[in-house]
């Protein structure tokens, strides 16, 4: 088993904790970031005050591929403005087009060819728009893209869903139906899941998807890497949750010949203490075998 270096982002500075996810030229880093969506509810929190703060973060680790949660068509139109050396695949969950939420993915114009992308839902009629599974609350999309590396022509799938927040039938269904879906639509490519699971890592969602007794099972990054820096929560509430209640719901998974280097949840502000989101975005820098 591999043994792990642990740093929390209390005593490492922000700045500092960015340069530790430096890369070499083969490597990739990889974001998974619930935003949060934008509503006048959040008062100071609202997206308009963080939107900045969150945009510079992605920046700021040098991220190569991100997969965002809960992001309204206002949202995707000032990242969009804000990461100009990026592309993105998107389509919102209410109609396929702009309307809802989205599960969108970035990823670098001047390192990745867009050799394939699309969309379906969680739910029993995969490719009925708008369609909710099972006993969830809402539609819910999934993303996914195969990128090529311009340099290396190594192809990669990337997939980015969020899952339910009450119905647990449909966490649980979502992921066998993900399980699926990823297996035929990646044709043995290697594979990277990103997203909010709305579940613990000892919840039959992520057992489901991590059941090494099936073959389409993924791995978690943070368990499988050499270092993991940050605390091991990434739901916070804009910090109103106290630290021995906070839980992990985000996660990035990997399948195939991946190397996980490390992994890290970021759990600071750029921006006078303000957060960039109820969630930590977390980090994986990967290396294609």
């Amino acid at each position: 088993m591999k043994m792990k270096k642990t740093v929390t982002t209390f005593v490492v500075g922000f700045a500092t904790m960015a340069s530790l996810f430096a890369k070499s030229p083969d490597e990739y880093n990889i974001m998974s970031f619930n935003i949060r969506l934008d509503t006048p509810n959040d008062g100071e929190n609202r997206w308009d005050n963080r939107k900045n703060d969150a945009i510079n973060v992605i920046k700021l680790y040098d991220t190569d591929i991100l997969g965002a949660q809960e992001v309204l068509n206002n949202q995707l139109n000032d990242m969009h403005k804000g990461l100009k050396n990026y592309a993105y695949v998107s389509a919102g969950r209410e109609n396929g087009k702009k309307k809802g939420e989205s599960v969108p993915i970035f990823f670098k114009k001047d390192r990745f060819t867009l050799i394939n992308s699309g969309h379906f839902w969680l739910s029993q009629n995969k490719d009925e728009i708008g369609s909710i599974g099972w006993d969830g609350s809402h539609p819910r999309i999934s993303t996914w893209v195969i990128l090529e590396d311009k340099e290396s022509q190594k192809q990669l799938f990337v997939i980015n869903v969020h899952l339910d927040h009450m119905g647990q039938e449909a966490r649980q269904k979502g992921c066998f139906l993900l399980l699926d879906q990823i297996s035929t639509l990646s044709e043995g490519r290697p594979v990277i899941m990103l997203g909010d699971f709305n579940a613990l890592r000892t919840d039959e969602p992520i057992r489901i998807l991590s059941n090494n007794q099936d073959p389409r099972s993924l791995k978690d990054t943070r368990t499988f890497t050499k270092e993991t820096y940050g605390p091991e929560w990434t739901f916070h509430n804009f910090n109103r949750t106290p630290i021995k209640d906070r839980i992990n719901i985000d996660y990035i998974f990997f399948k195939g010949n991946v190397d996980v280097i490390r992994h890290s949840v970021v759990n600071e502000s750029l921006n006078y203490g303000r957060c960039l989101s109820d969630h930590c975005p977390i980090i994986s820098t990967i290396k294609l075998q």
